[in-house]
């Protein structure tokens, strides 16, 4: 596997993949993001017999690949062959399906191939003639000190896998070109809004609201501000997960639709495990850890009866699970029972509104 060194280099390779009739590809280049990519050593490409070309991310939680071949056929092959390749516990990658029988043609291809479906995104869009939305002065622009604690809200409140979540790097980016707006409450970031604007387009990449200050017309207001921002464009985009209710009745309210294209993301059937409830009591056991190194909390039915935790450890927890997951937990809840095991502090959390 050879590691890719520069965005000259991808392009390169695509011209090379294309004059080998390797038309067929997932493969949506955006510099700035690659070039994160190969500032932190994480890209590189291989090949399967000459008959399939891919670019691979690796990263700590997965492979993620990016595939060039000829047509449907080479890719399940192609798929097969590449996973005993990469040897990857967790090997994951997506396509953007143009029609149904699109749809149902690439979840067979994939599953034969050794995947199974793990995320389908819809894009929604809507055309805006006139722009008559007004300021939103309760939502600024990021700042670099801000950095940290986006990220946090990133990597409690969004799938890694599905939704991009974006390096440090990039986040001092999109601030460095006002890319992200925020609303503050209580001294804290209650939400953001990240956009790009291209000439007459404007892309919502991504919007949350903390979990601690939902019903409160947060979202709304950032939107209003994004379209603020955004007069002379006429387009509008966006990427959802298909099961996010809340999320899509919000967009339509503001005049957003479905079309046709649908993006599924495949994970290796090895790791069906890799769902968010595996990544929240994962995020849980490493916290538990941090606080007592010298023991083994996985499968312990009662942490408080087999001496894992005290009272004081409790206190510590809490403060630790309110940071890593943008949450306050109410003095009610603080109560052993809700502590007693993984099981516990999961349903503790979906109760505080995290997913």
């Amino acid at each position: 596997m050879k590691k890719i060194n520069s965005w000259n280099e991808i392009l390169e390779c695509v011209s090379e993949f294309r004059n080998k009739g390797c038309f067929f590809n997932n493969f949506y280049p955006n510099e700035s993001e690659m070039s994160v990519w190969i500032e932190n050593s994480e890209l590189f490409i291989e090949s399967i017999e000459e008959f399939a070309y891919f670019f691979v991310r690796k990263t700590e939680i997965a492979d993620f690949i990016y595939f060039f071949v000829k047509d449907f056929t080479d890719l399940k092959i192609a798929l097969q062959k590449l996973q005993d390749v990469l040897q990857a516990e967790i090997v994951v990658y997506d396509y953007i399906c143009k029609s149904e029988e699109e749809r149902e043609l690439i979840k067979e291809i994939s599953s034969d191939g050794g995947f199974d479906l793990h995320t389908s995104l819809r894009r929604m869009s809507f055309v805006l003639k006139e722009n008559s939305f007004e300021d939103e002065q309760e939502i600024a622009f990021a700042e670099e000190k801000d950095i940290d604690f986006l990220l946090d809200m990133f990597n409690s409140a969004f799938d890694p896998v599905s939704e991009r979540i974006p390096a440090k790097q990039q986040l001092k980016a999109y601030i460095e070109h006002n890319n992200i707006l925020i609303c503050k409450k209580q001294e804290q970031i209650a939400g953001f809004a990240v956009i790009e604007i291209q000439k007459k387009s404007m892309y919502l990449k991504h919007l949350l609201t903390s979990p601690n200050f939902r019903r409160q017309g947060i979202a709304e207001k950032l939107l209003n501000k994004a379209f603020f921002l955004s007069k002379g464009c006429i387009r509008f985009m966006l990427w959802v997960i298909d099961t996010n209710t809340p999320a899509i009745n919000l967009y339509k309210k503001f005049g957003y639709d479905f079309e046709i294209l649908s993006n599924y993301t495949f994970v290796s059937k090895k790791q069906k495990i890799f769902d968010r409830s595996f990544i929240m009591s994962e995020k849980i056991l490493t916290i538990l850890k941090s606080i007592r190194p010298e023991f083994e909390f996985d499968g312990v039915e009662d942490f408080f009866d087999e001496g894992l935790l005290d009272s004081f450890d409790l206190v510590t927890l809490v403060s630790e699970l309110d940071k890593a997951f943008n949450i306050h937990i109410d003095g009610m809840d603080i109560v052993a029972e809700n502590f007693l095991n993984v099981a516990a502090i999961e349903n503790l959390l979906k109760k505080n509104g995290v997913n």
